[in-house]
């Protein structure tokens, strides 16, 4: 990792040629080493972007080391960074990525979903008249499990 560092040094103008080289990680070395990530990438390791974040165009990290505790595995990460954009304060921008996000996070929340289901069932005034199916829905009845086991608890 040394040598492989003390050559970037030297000539920084060959980091690509030399991550095509040297990389372990093979869709990235046929890339010159260029990974494109934001904060909200999950591809990339904490410690990488974090070391990412706060350098500047131009600069070299030195090794920074990543624990893989599900395999065991130890993986180094040399970055230069090559562009770093600034965020400033436009959220206007970032309004598309960030409303993909949080509805990402709400669909896996399965409370919200299941209160959402409740809700839109409640305002379509759904109606089964079906015997065999009028348990299908009760999942989704206004009652919570609260207060249905306080009724059954008496």
């Amino acid at each position: 990792m040394e040598e492989i560092l003390a050559d970037i040094k030297e000539n920084q103008e060959a980091f690509g040629e030399i991550a095509q080289e040297e990389s372990q990680d093979l869709e990235t070395a046929e890339q010159g080493g260029r990974i494109f990530f934001d904060s909200l990438d999950e591809t990339i390791p904490n410690e990488v972007k974090n070391v990412a974040f706060s350098m500047r165009n131009g600069e070299l990290s030195e090794p920074i080391m990543v624990h893989d505790y599900v395999t065991g595995s130890v993986s180094y990460y040399i970055i230069q960074m090559v562009k770093n954009e600034e965020k400033g304060n436009d959220y206007e921008k970032y309004v598309e990525q960030l409303t993909e996000v949080v509805e990402q996070q709400l669909l896996g929340d399965e409370q919200f979903v299941l209160s959402r289901i409740k809700i839109e069932l409640s305002e379509a005034d759904v109606q089964i008249k079906e015997e065999q199916l009028l348990d299908l829905l009760t999942i989704y009845s206004e009652q919570d499990e609260t207060s249905a086991s306080s009724n059954h608890g008496g």
